[in-house]
């Protein structure tokens, strides 16, 4: 249903980073048990979000 943008690895847990309709949505698991944590809506103004841009392949975009 959504899509899967990236992902981050946070004080001991997996982030998956997806957007639905225009929602970022952040689904964590422990990283040792891989046990779903919480799953939470990430602002577009957090902090936060910059850390998964790292892994954002944007070069379509710039290569016109």
């Amino acid at each position: 249903y959504g899509e899967f943008i990236s992902e981050i690895v946070y004080y001991g847990h997996r982030i998956k980073l997806y957007i639905v309709e225009s929602l970022y949505i952040e689904v964590f698991t422990n990283i040792h048990s891989g046990k779903l944590v919480q799953v939470e809506i990430l602002e577009p103004e957090e902090g936060r979000l910059q850390l998964y841009a790292k892994d954002v392949d944007i070069s379509s975009l710039i290569n016109k």
